[in-house]
């Protein structure tokens, strides 16, 4: 069974997880010596997995493509089974490994939007008796530190409308685009020139990620690009602000209290919280 997850954790790790998860129920009251130890080989091969798991889209030319376009993402309850079928084996090692990479992959195991959720459900299944395992109380730190990190102060409002930017290509369009988009005072700008260039602008601020929109007015020839700069980034930053408010909020009570090192972390979530509050107040 052990090479049924290595085979499959790169496409399929949600239901290798599951796998572990119901053959460890269904271990009984005695169960036997071997078969403790072969569900510790799947347990073993799926955290060696962990490290190189990634989102990925599915290449069409895999023979497995259509299967993979099935899988399941990892989500919370992953982490939760994984960590709780590993505890019932008794393989504290493989535990450890499996939060030490859980905690270092964050674009898998998203700490606000996977992980927070994840320790919600083992405080509701175990109750007060998480509060003494190590695995919980690292992963709690490493999610309160990872939004500290992110969100701890608000964003900083944009002063003027100057992008930063260095557009590569050096031809007049480009400069003129580049020229504007340093500019700070400028929010929008007109390029009345004929459609190949026109489509080499839009190419040049999609490429860059420029927080501004594009929009062909039809009349006239040649047409005009009309640019108009935008608040995108700040906007995005605003919204993740808030989400990380949230899980941060999510976090403080699950820990109860305690002292140390946590207990700051503590503090500094709920000055954080406390800090967009006044905001909201002194905006009324």
């Amino acid at each position: 069974l052990s090479h049924l997850a290595i085979e499959n954790m790169r496409s399929f790790p949600a239901a290798c997880v599951d796998l572990l998860s119901r053959l460890t129920r269904e271990l009984g009251l005695e169960p036997t010596t071997g078969w403790i130890a072969a569900l510790r080989e799947i347990g073993a091969a799926i955290v060696g997995a962990l490290p190189d798991l990634e989102k990925r889209k599915p290449d069409p030319p895999d023979r497995d493509w259509w299967r993979t376009q099935k899988a399941k993402p990892v989500h919370s309850t992953t982490v939760v089974d994984l960590l709780e079928a590993l505890a019932a084996l008794n393989a504290s090692t493989l535990r450890d490994a499996a939060c030490k990479s859980i905690a270092a992959n964050p674009k898998v195991f998203n700490p606000a939007t996977l992980i927070v959720p994840a320790l919600q459900l083992l405080r509701e299944r175990n109750g007060d008796a998480v509060l003494r395992d190590k695995e919980f109380r690292r992963l709690w730190a490493h999610s309160a530190e990872f939004l500290l990190a992110r969100s701890e102060q608000p964003p900083e409002s944009p002063k003027d409308w100057r992008l930063d930017v260095k557009i590569a290509c050096r031809c007049d369009d480009c400069c003129e685009l580049q020229a504007f988009a340093l500019d700070p005072a400028s929010q929008t700008h007109r390029f009345r020139v004929k459609q190949e260039r026109r489509q080499h602008l839009h190419q040049q601020i999609d490429r860059h990620h420029l927080d501004m929109t594009h929009v062909t007015e039809r009349t006239g020839s040649p047409q005009t690009l009309v640019c108009s700069k935008t608040r995108a980034t700040y906007e995005r930053q605003c919204r993740q602000y808030n989400e990380d408010l949230v899980s941060m909020a999510a976090l403080c009570p699950l820990i109860g209290e305690t002292d140390g090192d946590m207990q700051m972390i503590r503090t500094r979530m709920e000055v954080a919280r406390q800090r967009r509050a006044r905001a909201r107040f002194a905006a009324t």
